[in-house]
């Protein structure tokens, strides 16, 4: 057998390999210029690091966000480095992500506690309020999670300083 034929199936499988690797990737590059680019305003920012920023949306210039009605820029975001990298924020908020198809954006939010303190027989209030009077954002009440962690612990939510009935309680079995 010469060394030619020797070759020869071994440019096969390499031309076939080559082959497959252009026809799985190509598919995969096809549906990555299908997906809907975020649009904002010309010259403005829409991405903030792995956010994307979508108008009505709008970061930094007052311009780039939509102007509601009886509110500024109540859509404005800011931009900003935290720990070596960039976060979008809505007043002190991190929005993580946002979704115009569902009409939501995904925000976290600080954790109010009122806990007992032995020691004293107080308790001690560490209140962490969520305003978004003059915008048109709510807080969602199907997507947010109430969570109670410890033994002989409840929680509740309280909106507009009415005590809304989400109760929870745990307790621990010595």
């Amino acid at each position: 057998m010469s060394s030619r034929a020797l070759l020869l199936p071994w440019l096969s499988l390499r031309l076939l390999l080559l082959l497959c690797h252009y026809s799985l990737s190509a598919p995969v590059a096809a549906l990555d210029a299908l997906a809907p680019a975020v649009v904002g305003k010309p010259g403005c920012q829409t991405r903030c690091d792995v956010v994307d920023i979508p108008f009505p949306f709008g970061i930094g210039d007052d311009r780039c966000a939509l102007e509601a009605r009886h509110t500024r820029y109540p859509f404005k975001l800011d931009c900003m480095s935290v720990g070596g990298t960039s976060k979008p924020f809505f007043r002190g908020m991190e929005v993580t992500k946002i979704s115009l198809a569902d009409g939501k954006a995904w925000m976290k939010m600080n954790i109010s506690q009122n806990c007992y303190n032995q020691s004293t027989g107080t308790m001690e209030r560490n209140r962490e309020p969520v305003d978004f009077t003059g915008t048109p954002f709510w807080i969602s009440d199907k997507d947010n999670k109430i969570f109670v962690i410890g033994c002989r612990t409840f929680s509740y939510m309280q909106i507009n300083n009415v005590n809304i009935l989400i109760l929870h309680q745990s307790n621990c079995i010595n």
